[in-house]
Order: C-alpha cells, then sequence, then structure tokens
C-alpha cells in the first residue's frame, strides 16, 4: 500500500477499476482503454501471462508469468491485500 513508483502501488487491486485511481498515476492510454472494467482474477490472470496481449502498446516493461500456477499463486496474493 506504499506510494506508486515505476507501477502504481497493488494493495487492493482486485475489484478497482482498471487504469484508475492510485493517486494520478500516469496510466497508458493502452491500459486506459481498459476503463469500466475491475481487475479481477479472470483479467489479472490475462494481464499477468502476457501484458502486451491483454493491452498492446502499454508502457509496462513487464515481460509476463508463463506458468499458470505462478500466475494463479501471484493472484491469489493479491487477493489477500485488502
Amino acid at each position: 500500500g506504499g506510494a506508486n513508483k515505476i507501477g502504481p502501488h497493488l494493495w487492493g487491486i482486485v475489484g478497482s477499476p482498471i487504469a484508475e485511481g492510485h493517486d494520478n498515476f500516469a496510466f497508458s492510454s493502452a491500459l486506459e482503454a481498459h476503463k469500466g472494467q475491475k481487475w479481477d482474477p479472470e483479467l489479472l490472470n490475462h494481464w499477468l501471462d502476457n501484458p502486451q496481449t491483454f493491452a498492446p502498446g502499454t508502457k509496462m516493461t513487464f515481460a509476463g508469468i508463463p506458468k499458470e500456477q505462478e500466475r494463479a499463486d501471484v493472484i491469489k496474493y493479491l487477493e489477500s491485500l485488502k
């Protein structure tokens, strides 16, 4: 729940609106195209698998997590941050 750095903080991300809030973090237009949606486990799985296929043109340099179980573990952890 700390300050935004290279990316927005992820405390409470599950269920929160995509590309909104987070103390006016400058989201890419690629991610802003998903405004109106909320980060649920399915969308987080897609993002964590390959951010470039989820939001083509995103500024995020994170390459993704190819292993399904590792993505599931990350999502479970993110769900615990409430």
